[in-house]
């Protein structure tokens, strides 16, 4: 046999692609390229880090592949700096390893070395000067070592023929000192093929242009067993498989152990159960929920969480005696009778018909997942608060990983190829709108591959292509935090306070993760009753008991949800209007059936509720299951208690029926129907009747939602509402804070007034305040969505009054001047209070107002029969349109407005962009956008055209346009 056949290579000097730039290999190219070559296993050593190994390490086990997990580090004596590679060899040397990853250092030096085990280590001989430094030192250094690893190399690397002398003086030297050479060819890319992959990804990192590394040469791909054989010895190839063979870690061995509240399992279950028995006293429950919660309470011990139970009910309870607002529940949690009674969720799972094993399934052993919303400007003190309570040493939050994405690898290539220019790039992205990734845009994008017909763009397309999905960045878990009951450091590599690795991985090694999540909404409910409190008002009771009142849902069937929880966009508005929903249910309902794939179904549930008489009945079974949907299928409580009354299958087995399902996983689909057929038969159904019904779930099972989920966001919308309708307000004053004034809220706001027989205006001079002010079916908007206003300004129009009401025009408006003036208010205030009509209660002529303004701001009036008159000026309403909404974001009372609203193709010109008289920034009800024409076009500004074309969000491409006179 060959010798090339008989040796067994490892590659041991690999970087990941985590290891930012510095790999251009997927893990899948780096399994497929060992396997295509015939080895058995790879490493990874990245520098000073684990971040790869578990990624890795899952996809080698895909191909049977051994993995050996290692790390680069940087070693000093006597300042002289080299570089080691460490290999776990079993925990202890992981253990160990991983010290030195969460102890900050860059850079190590011998005695950081002492009582190690477990650990395999390789000394780089790369530098030229290495076989020189045989001195008797050096031979010390060496000597001292390699005496504290039972395997220890010199690494020997050799990419041309000039570095094969060096490579036969090293292994002379070695041979001298016992020390066994090891070969460890380095690999960056999988093959020559990919070399401009690494060219680009160096360039990005170094924020140079490609070019500078295209020349360089390609050595670090990964060889062949023949090639190997050419370049080292047969021992020095022997000897990575004898270092590999001696790793026996496993990444994914049961690492995390939730925090125990008490020394066993016992007294945590005894706990909570004389916790939740108590509650239950407390509320003078039936029996029913203490059967339920008795159920409940002993699948929980058995499944040992109630620890897990205990420690979520103790930060909720933090948060809540901590004036932190905390949502209702969040996914199948609020299906717990035991988290409704600990006050971790406020829905009633009975009331709502909420299946527990929906949440935590016994025959589906899986880590429980309790969601939890706070607000989320205070999210922050509850992970604080975990720290401090537990340790910091076991409390960290998860990394999470960004990648290269279609339109961020496109325009990663205008600064690293200078002939990429950022025209072409969004020339490419523009086309890419519904294509999931480059790959799939050049199979079936028209656009995309008209575009790269051009030899020039396919192969700007190709160069994104090659870094597309690589790893870029990292940041923090949005929700995820791991709480341990050992030190984390031990156990995990951490920086900064956060784990490096992602919680998929997290979770194989049995570490269990709290969901602490920040909702805007709550930060919104909180806005809002703070500010009803301060108007000396009373906080209605909005809560899983107080679910009737009839004036919300008046204001929701009219459409008015702007502000409103999961209920704001146009499609919801439409389904509401076909629903007319009049009860909390029809809310849940639409929450869960305003979903891709499920909202075909609103319309049958719209129909059936209008017409009750024409429902299609089923038995009576699952009739009763679906009485309160209308007869539809919408949640997937519902599957499971169809399963359950029909076939009389139990809620677990009905649990794993209903997923089986929704995953369309083939096999355990034929399973669980088998199960449901042959126990409905049992029941004595009839096999028609068992056909129609199983047809039907497997219908619906499809696009089920979680019903708990659905009621817990119903819960916050349906706050919203009450308070929308009994406070409008003090509602929508918050909403204005929330965001900033533009056309699209100014013209929703405008529209829901208008449905309640209310019209808005801008501020006005002594009807407007610091907040939103009703007066004779007006709403009159705070003078501070002026833009730029100085606070002094804003003070001194909230304290200016006219106490002779007799007074007129002229001079009320020349006594405000005087005041302002005198309160030191500049005249670039003065300006913006004319532009956004402030003094139209006085003077509706904007352009009389501005024509006469250097007279009005040095108070010098012209005299005439001792009266103070106006110069004359004719009414500019564009000029008035321009400039209401440059200062206000709006525009509350133009004529123009009425008309832009009924031509959305119509602009104002404001301004010529460029040189060329090709592109122009115009305005309209709908913003500003740019206009661009395909050849010069002569337009003054303030000139209004109405155009023909093709638009984006920011942009309109002119193929016609003619001048409009109004």
């Amino acid at each position: 046999m060959d010798v090339k056949d008989e040796l067994n290579f490892y590659p041991l000097q690999v970087h990941s692609y985590y290891d930012f730039f510095e790999s251009a290999m997927t893990p899948e190219e780096y399994a497929k390229g060992l396997m295509a070559n015939g080895y058995s296993g790879g490493s990874l050593t990245d520098f000073l880090s684990f971040k790869g190994i578990a990624k890795y390490s899952n996809e080698f086990s895909k191909y049977n592949l051994n993995f050996v997990s290692g790390i680069e580090i940087n070693l000093v004596e006597k300042e002289e700096f080299f570089t080691l590679l460490l290999y776990v060899q079993n925990e202890e040397g992981y253990r160990f390893i991983l010290s030195l990853i969460n102890s900050g250092k860059k850079v190590f030096n011998i005695s950081d070395f002492n009582n190690i085990t477990g650990v395999a280590a390789i000394i780089k001989s790369d530098n030229s000067n290495f076989f020189d430094k045989w001195s008797n030192s050096f031979s010390h250094f060496i000597a001292s070592l390699a005496s504290l690893f039972k395997m220890f190399y010199i690494g020997v690397e050799i990419y041309s023929e000039g570095e094969k002398e060096i490579a036969a003086e090293i292994r002379k030297n070695a041979k001298m000192h016992s020390i066994q050479t090891i070969a460890i060819p380095e690999i960056k890319y999988l093959s020559k093929s990919y070399f401009r992959r690494y060219c680009l990804l160096q360039a990005i990192k170094h924020k140079k242009l490609v070019d500078d590394y295209l020349n360089l040469p390609q050595c670090f791909f990964m060889l062949s067993k023949k090639a190997l054989t050419k370049i080292y010895t047969e021992e020095e190839i022997k000897a990575t498989s004898i270092l590999a063979s001696s790793c026996s870690f496993n990444i994914f061995s049961s690492r995390g152990d939730i925090y125990h509240f008490f020394k066993t399992n016992e007294e945590s279950d005894n706990f909570l159960k004389e916790k939740v028995l108590t509650k239950l006293k407390e509320k003078k429950l039936s029996e029913e929920y203490y059967s339920r919660a008795l159920y409940e309470l002993d699948i929980i011990s058995k499944m040992g969480f109630s620890d897990y139970f205990l420690i979520v009910e103790d930060y909720v309870k933090y948060a809540k005696t901590h004036d932190i607002k905390v949502g209702p529940g969040r996914g199948s949690a609020a299906s717990s009778l035991v988290s409704f009674l600990l006050n971790i969720t406020e829905i009633d799972p009975i009331k709502h018909e909420l299946i527990f094993e929906r949440f935590l399934n016994p025959s589906r052993v899986t880590m429980p997942d309790i969601d939890i919303d706070f607000e989320d400007t205070k999210r922050e003190n509850i992970i604080n608060y975990l720290k401090e309570k537990y340790g910091e040493d076991r409390v960290k939050q998860i990394i999470t990983y960004s990648n290269f994405k279609s339109s961020s690898s496109l325009n990663a290539l205008i600064e690293i190829r200078s002939d990429v220019r950022i025209e072409y790039v969004k020339r490419i992205s523009n086309a890419l709108k519904y294509s999931k990734d480059l790959k799939e845009a050049l199979q079936y994008n028209k656009a995309i591959r008209e575009i790269s017909q051009d030899q020039f763009y396919l192969e700007i397309i190709k160069d994104a292509m090659l870094i597309e999905g690589f790893p870029n960045n990292t940041s923090k878990h949005a929700s995820g935090v791991i709480l341990n009951n050992e030190k984390l450091n031990d156990l995990v590599p951490t920086r900064d306070g956060i784990i490096e690795f992602e919680f998929a991985d997290l979770e194989k090694m049995h570490f269990l993760k709290l969901d602490i999540l920040g909702l805007s909404n709550l930060s919104f409910i909180r806005k809002i009753e703070d500010k009803i409190l301060s108007h000396c008002k009373t906080l209605p009771l909005v809560d899983d008991e107080h679910l009737d009142d009839k004036l919300a849902f008046d204001v929701l069937s009219i459409g008015n949800t702007l502000g409103i929880f999961q209920l704001e966009s146009s499609g919801m508005k439409d389904a509401i209007k076909k629903v007319n929903p009049n009860c909390f249910d029809d809310l849940v309902a639409l929450i869960a059936l305003y979903r891709p794939g499920p909202i075909d179904n609103i319309s049958t549930y719209a129909l059936n509720k209008k017409n009750p008489d024409q429902i299609k009945h089923y038995t009576k079974e699952i009739d009763d299951v679906l009485k309160s949907t209308n007869n539809i299928i919408i949640y997937q409580e519902q599957i499971m208690a169809i399963v359950k009354n029909y076939a009389g299958l139990s809620s677990s087995v009905a649990d794993s029926f209903r997923k089986a399902i929704a995953k369309k996983d083939s096999e355990k689909m034929e399973k669980y129907k088998e199960i449901f057929y042959e126990s409905a038969k049992e029941k004595g159904k009839d096999i028609k009747e068992i056909e129609e019904i199983y047809k039907l779930i497997e219908k619906f099972a499809l696009y089920g939602f979680n019903k708990a989920h659905s009621v817990s966001y119903a819960l916050i919308s349906f706050k919203l509402l009450v308070y929308k309708t009994h406070f409008p307000l003090e509602f929508y004053e918050c909403l204005l804070e929330n965001g900033t004034l533009n056309f699209e809220l100014g013209k929703a706001l405008e529209d829901e007034f208008l449905k309640i027989n209310k019209k808005i205006m801008g501020p006005r001079i002594l009807f407007s305040g610091k907040e939103l002010v009703e007066k004779d079916n007006v709403i009159y908007f705070p003078y501070s969505i002026i833009k730029g206003l100085d606070k002094n300004t804003i003070n001194s129009l909230l304290e200016f009054n006219i106490d002779d009401k007799n007074l007129t025009k002229e001079k009320s408006i020349y006594s405000i001047f005087c005041y302002l003036l005198d309160n030191n208010v500049s005249e670039n205030d003065m300006k913006k209070l004319i532009d956004a009509g402030v003094f139209s209660n006085f003077e509706e002529n904007r352009e009389v107002m501005r024509y006469n303004f250097s007279s009005l701001a040095t108070c010098n009036m012209l005299e005439e029969n001792n009266s103070f008159v106006f110069l004359e000026k004719e009414k500019n309403y564009i000029e008035d349109y321009i400039r209401e909404y440059s200062t206000l974001g709006f525009v509350f009372n133009n004529p123009l407005k009425e008309y832009f609203y009924k031509n959305s193709d119509v602009f104002i010109i404001l301004h010529c962009r460029n040189y060329n008289s090709t592109e122009f920034e115009a305005l309209n009800n709908y913003g500003i956008l740019n206009l661009y024409f395909s050849e010069k076009v002569e337009l003054h500004n303030n000139v209004i055209i109405k155009v023909t074309g093709r638009r984006n969000k920011m942009r309109y491409f002119v193929d016609s346009y003619i001048e409009v006179k109004l």
